[in-house]
């Protein structure tokens, strides 16, 4: 996402942002009101915007299809901290712990069986490190259903292991609608709420 205080007005939604040459960097998406007086009076002072390399990704398939198919593996997960490395036995907090897994999705034809009980580790996508659920959304975002992905995983008795997970398309039902539920993989907060990320799910505020 891009930030700039730009002018827009109310109706810019779904309008090109311009860099200084004309190149479009980005899609107006959402516009931040003054703090004074009611929102729909003020115009916007800040506004968020989808950026261009994020739209490259997706605008093949609505051409095509009318809609993008979201790449999904079918997990759920959380951030490693400190307190829970100790709890895994893990030398240092990174990685991402797998809360569940969704019966019958592509982390679990893979043969990944982690539950909150006995919670495996995402350590490594494709031979690369993941420090934090962002990392893990970000390689599931690059790809599209039907691509595979290489999970490097500790499993609850600390043996690690390659799984090679066959990305699917995102199920209707669970396809996000708003700006905050964007992604796709599952990741609770304390509480174990969540909200949802494109081929992943994350938690909020994270």
């Amino acid at each position: 996402m891009l930030q700039t205080d730009a002018p827009t007005t109310h109706g810019s939604s779904g309008g090109p942002i311009l860099n200084l040459d004309g190149q479009v960097v980005g899609i107006t998406t959402l516009g931040v009101p003054s703090t004074e007086g009611p929102s729909f009076l003020s115009e916007p002072e800040i506004t968020i915007a989808v950026s261009s390399n994020t739209v490259k990704k997706v605008v093949d398939d609505l051409i095509k299809h009318g809609t993008y198919k979201h790449p999904w593996i079918g997990i759920n997960v959380f951030d490693i901290d400190p307190t829970i490395a100790q709890v895994m036995d893990l030398s240092e907090a990174f990685g991402v712990g797998i809360l569940n897994v969704t019966q019958g999705g592509p982390a679990y034809s893979a043969g990944i069986k982690s539950t909150a009980n006995a919670p495996y580790a995402i350590l490594k996508v494709d031979g690369n490190l993941v420090r934090k659920k962002s990392d893990l959304v970000n390689s599931i975002d690059n790809k599209k259903p039907g691509d595979s992905v290489v999970l490097t995983i500790r499993d609850n008795n600390g043996i690690w292991k390659d799984f090679i997970v066959k990305l699917g398309q995102m199920p209707e039902e669970v396809v996000p609608s708003s700006l905050p539920q964007r992604f796709g993989l599952l990741g609770p907060n304390a509480a174990y709420t969540c909200s949802v990320w494109f081929g992943v799910i994350t938690s909020p505020g994270q």
